[in-house]
Formats: structure tokens, C-alpha cells, sequence
């Protein structure tokens, strides 16, 4: 019985650290893979948007995230600080990895889009009032 990738050279351009699983998924459908690695993530040091956002996280009612490298790059940053979200912030992930990470790191969430897309997430806030809502989407500085 042949593999359906056998035959195949596929490349897996995701960091180093976060590339196993799909590695061994694919060499296990006969694919012969090369890793490389094209990006990187890490913290934003010393940035002053993200330390006024921690300093008045309190104030905003919407938190989108929208990837599980931002979920544990924003959890970093709040557990680092003294700020705590309002219980009246609606946290918004977007997908189930990016809910699995904050809800692994302590942060609760509230919604999550049926769709991983940023359509979904217009949708979902679609019945909201948005007059004067203030929405925080932590984010790659670059992406």
C-alpha cells in the first residue's frame, strides 16, 4: 500500500519549535520533508503602544486575538504586568488553537468565531454596539 504523498518533497516553513507535528504527519503519508523555518517569533521589547494598552486594558471592551502566537505573547505580557482585564471585556479568539492557548494561560474567552476569518469576527460583533467601543487586537508588529 503507497503513502498518498509518497513521492512528494514538501517544505514546512513554520518555526523550528512549532513545526513537529506537522513534520511527522506528513512523513507518515510518505512525504519526504524539508524544515525551513522562514519566520521567527518573538516578543516586542520595549514598546510603548503595548505598555499604554497594558496600562489601560481595564478600559477596553473588546480583545480580539487572532492567533495562538499572539494568545501567548499577549498572556506573557499581561502575567508580566500589574494590569487585569475587566470582567466586563468580552475576549474574542479567533479559533480554537488561539481559545486552547488563553484559556491554558489563565485568560478566559468569551467568543469564538464559527470561522477562523476576520469575516467571522465582524460577524460576531455584528449585534454589538460598537458607538464608542473601544477594541484591542494585540498583533505581530510585521504580518
Amino acid at each position: 500500500m503507497t503513502c498518498p504523498l509518497t513521492g512528494r518533497r514538501v517544505v514546512v516553513t513554520r518555526p523550528a519549535a512549532q513545526a513537529r507535528e506537522l513534520v511527522d504527519r506528513l512523513t507518515a503519508l510518505g512525504a519526504q520533508v524539508v524544515e525551513l523555518p522562514l519566520t521567527r517569533i518573538v516578543p516586542i521589547d520595549g514598546d510603548a503602544p503595548i505598555a499604554t494598552a497594558l496600562d489601560q486594558i481595564a478600559t477596553y471592551d473588546v480583545i480580539v486575538v487572532t492567533s495562538a502566537n499572539a494568545a501567548d505573547c499577549f498572556a506573557d505580557r499581561l502575567a508580566a504586568s500589574a494590569a487585569a482585564l475587566a470582567e466586563t471585556t468580552k475576549i474574542i479568539a479567533v479559533g480554537g488553537a488561539t481559545a486552547t492557548t488563553l484559556q491554558g494561560r489563565g485568560v478566559r474567552v468569551d467568543r469564538i468565531p464559527q470561522r477562523a476569518t476576520g469575516e467571522a469576527v465582524v460577524a460576531e460583533l455584528a449585534d454589538d454596539d460598537l458607538a464608542d467601543m473601544r477594541i484591542l487586537l494585540p498583533r505581530a508588529r510585521h504580518g
